[in-house]
């Protein structure tokens, strides 16, 4: 979309939407530079700070000079979950059966996830120096089929790498031109989350209905975050109450998405039915 046209997303989404239903899915690219990492991980950071997981795991660690504004600010914590990709081989013992999804992983900053993930990716991708998504989309598959392998993933963590909203940007369609020149000078980082596509923000915007919803609803009214590593993946889902989703890809390598249309929903359900659950209900 143009600057004009990204102005007013659900007017966006509703003009493109017949289109876009007809693959359950479309990628919109904003009119602005993609934001820094370093801006991405600062707000992140504060976001999870602020988040009731991370006040619930207190660290006295700092941000590194690379990935923060300030020496002084605390590093949050999250939380991974380990999956498993891949099957045991016939004739072999099955590994060491590892706890359910939910009571597993660990804790990481930012910065030392990024650095396990680094180092997984260097492992896993075969001396292959800039892979294209579909090399790593057939490598996934072909790990899929071979001996099991864990991953990390941490998902469904309350939080945003967008800055923090302002009231005035929230719901004042005109901003005082010193604001918007004030934007310019920070960034696209700061442009973006001024903008009504702040994921902090959309779901309150005019034109959308959860705007009337009085409560947060993690996931629905507020973002929620995921953070990966190579590999890692989320499951085939419809949304609540079969709503639309949005999601951003704030920093890090590409990441790959399968849909279907809605009106395909039923005959997916019967694919996986028969061959992912051998035909039992």
């Amino acid at each position: 979309p143009t600057e004009s046209e990204f102005a007013d997303p659900i007017a966006f989404l509703s003009r493109v939407e017949r289109e876009a239903a007809a693959y359950g899915i479309c990628k919109v690219i904003p009119p602005y530079p993609r934001p820094s990492r370093r801006f991405v991980f600062a707000h992140l950071n504060r976001s999870l700070v602020s988040s009731s997981e991370a006040a619930a795991n207190p660290t006295t660690a700092s941000f590194s000079s690379t990935t923060g504004p300030s020496l002084s600010e605390p590093a949050a914590v999250f939380t991974t979950r380990h999956q498993e990709l891949g099957t045991p081989r016939r004739g072999r013992p099955p590994p060491q059966v590892l706890k359910q999804v939910w009571q597993s992983g660990e804790q990481y900053t930012l910065d030392q996830f990024e650095a396990k993930s680094r180092a997984f990716s260097k492992i896993h991708l075969a001396g292959l120096r800039e892979p294209t998504p579909l090399e790593v989309e057939s490598l996934f598959w072909k790990a899929s089929a071979d001996r099991p392998i864990y991953i990390e993933y941490a998902n469904d963590v309350p939080g945003s790498g967008f800055a923090a909203p302002k009231q005035s940007q929230r719901h004042k369609k005109r901003r005082r031109e010193s604001d918007q020149v004030e934007e310019e000078e920070k960034g696209s980082g700061w442009r973006l989350s001024g903008s009504p596509w702040n994921l902090q923000a959309i779901a309150r915007a005019p034109g959308s209905l959860t705007r009337f919803m009085p409560d947060d609803v993690p996931g629905v009214t507020s973002p929620m975050v995921y953070i990966g590593m190579l590999f890692s993946w989320f499951a085939w889902h419809v949304e609540d109450h079969e709503l639309h989703s949005l999601n951003f890809l704030h920093t890090g390598a590409p990441k790959t998405w399968y849909a279907v249309p809605g009106d395909r929903a039923s005959e997916l359900e019967e694919v996986i039915r028969v061959h992912g659950y051998g035909g039992n209900p």
